[in-house]
């Protein structure tokens, strides 16, 4: 996987992650990089999941969201990637970017968010799961990566954990 034409972000964060042994960011190491290897003229949506819940470290969840998301945009003009911002917070998930490949709309629709709150993961997963169920509909050949930002605390609503679960499972059986 280390052959192709630049820096696959996701696979090397990817890569990261599964040799990381404590909670937090991953920090990628020169093993973890992989390159992207160009097939076809498929594109990605990548779907942002962030708990906009609390304040502070949503902030900063949003942050590093924003910066991801411009970054994504800058390098997906030829490869036609898009990408959609979900936040959830208090008792609803809101679809705050939806899929784009706009680096202009972007940036305009994440300098505003609202935090604070309980958190509803289960409503962020749903969402999720419409806009891959969605985007699956206009253009089957667009693979769907959901990355989910969140302290894994699922505190909105009746049994929360449990209805989080029951909707992992619904996105994941969209094949995202």
């Amino acid at each position: 996987p280390n052959e192709g034409h630049g820096l696959h972000l996701f696979e090397t964060l990817l890569a990261a992650a599964r040799r990381q042994q404590r909670p937090g960011r991953p920090r990628p190491q020169p093993d973890d990089v992989r390159r992207a290897i160009r097939e076809g003229r498929e594109g990605n949506l990548v779907i942002f999941v962030v708990d906009a819940s609390g304040s502070m470290a949503a902030r900063d969840r949003m942050s590093a969201v924003s910066g991801a998301t411009l970054s994504l945009l800058r390098d997906a003009y030829q490869r036609r990637d898009k990408v959609a911002v979900i936040t959830f917070r208090g008792q609803d998930a809101t679809l705050l970017l939806p899929p784009t490949s706009s680096i202009h709309i972007a940036s305009r629709r994440l300098a505003r968010f609202d935090t604070g709150g309980k958190t509803p993961l289960a409503q962020g997963l749903l969402a999720a799961r419409d806009v891959v169920v969605r985007e699956k509909a206009r253009d089957r050949a667009r693979r769907s990566l959901v990355v989910v930002l969140t302290d894994g605390r699922a505190t909105g609503g009746p049994d929360p954990l449990g209805r989080a679960r029951v909707a992992a499972a619904r996105l994941v059986a969209e094949g995202a």
